[in-house]
């Protein structure tokens, strides 16, 4: 059989996988003939890569060889096998793995960011950018003012490989109107490596639709799926008069004029709020 490690192939390359026919020497058998398929490693395996594809999953045998061509789609520190095996009764339904294919990165295309409770999955669809369910797992779970979120930035290749040559300062915000009281908005941050890992606070109550953060580069932007903002734990009462308007997140907490004069034996609306730190 192969003595070789096979050569490093990157993500989105087509690479060749050749199937023959042998002895038990692994002399090539040329009077062979039959249908070969190709598959990859079972779901759940270290080597197998979910987003994989042949671009043709079944050829013939002639003189005892055959040929497939291959994309892999999962880059980032990744092993990944190819399995062979027969369709046709004379050839035994025989099986055989490749040896472990290095599977490298493509070029940088894109950013990555995730929120809260959000991870990685390189290679997974789709391939675009921007808020996707590409290349991710788990959700941006709801938030309140008293958390603070993990934020987590990635330059990535076109399949979401994490592309750990590229370095750079990325530009951080929110669409919190008030949390710069809180972080820098937009704040800088230094990616070596790749990745890097940062946090973030909200000051502004937005259960729905939620808030979004965007990270920019030169020639790159992308943005993050919505995070739902709740309150804080109570702290304290907020009390207001007529003409005045709650400003949650606001430095005062309130909005409006100076209260008017009151006349005696006339109601005035007061309201008082039960609110969080930050109103």
């Amino acid at each position: 059989g192969p003595s070789y490690q096979p050569s490093p192939v990157r993500a989105g390359e087509v690479s060749t996988i050749t199937v023959h026919a042998t002895d038990s020497s692994y002399n090539v058998d040329t009077t062979t003939s039959g249908w070969e398929q190709v598959s990859f490693t079972d779901a759940g395996s270290p080597y197998d890569d979910p987003y994989a594809s042949a671009v043709s999953t079944a050829m013939y045998l002639t003189n005892g060889t055959t040929s497939f061509q291959v994309i892999f789609r999962t880059g980032e520190n990744k092993l990944t096998r190819v399995v062979a095996f027969s369709t046709t009764n004379a050839l035994n339904n025989y099986a055989r793995e490749t040896q472990d294919i290095p599977v490298l990165p493509g070029d940088v295309q894109k950013l990555q960011v995730l929120i809260a409770d959000e991870y990685p999955v390189p290679g997974k669809p789709p391939y675009d950018y921007g808020e996707t369910a590409g290349g991710k797992g788990g959700s941006s779970t709801p938030r309140s003012t008293d958390q603070t979120s993990t934020v987590t930035v990635r330059f990535v290749d076109q399949f979401w490989n994490l592309a750990d040559s590229m370095s750079g300062q990325i530009s951080l915000r929110s669409s919190d109107p008030q949390d710069d009281a809180m972080n820098p908005d937009p704040k800088t941050i230094d990616v070596v490596g790749g990745s890097t890992v940062t946090y973030w606070r909200f000051k502004q109550v937005n259960e729905s639709p939620g808030w979004k953060m965007w990270a920019e580069y030169p020639g790159m932007e992308t943005s993050t799926s919505s995070v739902s903002v709740t309150p804080g734990r109570f702290v304290k009462l907020q009390v207001l008069l007529p003409g005045e308007a709650a400003d949650p997140g606001g430095l005062t907490g309130k909005t409006g004029a100076a209260p008017s004069h009151w006349t005696a034996g006339i109601a005035s609306t007061v309201t008082v709020n039960a609110v969080d730190e930050f109103f």
